[in-house]
């Protein structure tokens, strides 16, 4: 039996209902192969070193993934303690590649399991000795989970794997997009779990595509039925003409960016005292 933490990468800006909801879908299909256990799902958004136009500072980004997740890993009241916020990327100067994030995760597990001092293993990220304190704090829960492993089994096989859309998956056809080495070493050290909707063909993708092809097997295509075209950049945009963005995500995460004026929205919570009446 493989254990399995999912890694899901991304902007998050903002976090919506959905980014959230592929850890589910993803957890679902794998426990359904008989092959894999999911010990637990880490949300890692990019650092402000992406550049990407729009793209808000990640203190604001981490914030409202906090709120999102639930400061004692919960949202609304509803647990999903496993799945918890990574920082490690967001809080570096400078973007860091996809394979490096996977790359830093496992190292982190493989440390954990051969009881190895953490810190010392990765160094301080840009010279910040309190990061990585920081970052301990934040996978105290995968270390607990870790840890009763090997008390159970003397060698537990714990991997990293990717957790991403099928635009993810079909961006690796985008020339200068990713390193050819990059897209080889996801697939075949780490795997992916690939959500798609109806109507796209991403086995035809894998199929054609030779870079990855050989390592078909780790790839796991999972279709999502519920159709829902909410977006990050939807959601910016219903923000910006001041209309309603509630159920696209968490409240908690509206209430923040009506709080902080961000992406150009001047609303606020609509009074509902008197709809009872």
């Amino acid at each position: 039996m493989r254990y399995i933490v999912l890694v899901a990468g991304g902007s998050f800006n903002p976090v919506t209902n959905m980014h959230l909801r592929m850890f589910e879908l993803a957890r679902d299909a794998l426990i359904k192969t008989g092959q894999f256990k999911v010990l637990g799902g880490i949300v890692s958004p990019v650092s402000d070193g992406y550049n990407k136009p729009s793209l808000l500072p990640s203190k604001h980004r981490i914030e409202m993934l906090k709120l999102a997740l639930g400061r004692g890993g919960c949202s609304d009241g509803i647990p999903s303690s496993w799945i918890r916020l990574g920082t490690w990327e967001a809080i570096r100067s400078q973007w860091t590649p996809t394979r490096k994030v996977l790359d830093h995760y496992q190292r982190r597990i493989d440390a954990m399991l051969a009881d190895t001092d953490e810190a010392q293993l990765n160094g301080p990220p840009d010279g910040k000795r309190s990061r990585i304190d920081e970052e301990s704090d934040e996978l105290a829960w995968l270390r607990s989970l870790v840890a009763k492993l090997r008390a159970k089994e003397s060698q537990p096989d714990v991997r990293i794997m990717l957790l991403c859309g099928g635009d993810v998956l079909q961006s690796f056809a985008v020339k200068g997009v990713w390193q050819e080495e990059d897209m080889v070493s996801i697939v075949r050290d780490y795997g992916m779990v690939v959500l798609s909707r109806p109507g796209s063909d991403p086995h035809r993708f894998v199929h054609t595509f030779d870079l990855i092809n050989p390592y078909e097997r780790n790839i796991r295509l999972v279709t999502e039925w519920a159709v829902n075209d909410i977006s990050s950049t939807l959601i910016r945009r219903t923000l910006q003409r001041n209309e309603s963005v509630r159920y696209m995500l968490p409240d908690p995460v509206i209430d923040y960016i009506y709080r902080n004026g961000l992406y150009g929205s001047t609303a606020s919570w609509p009074r509902l005292e008197n709809f009872a009446d």
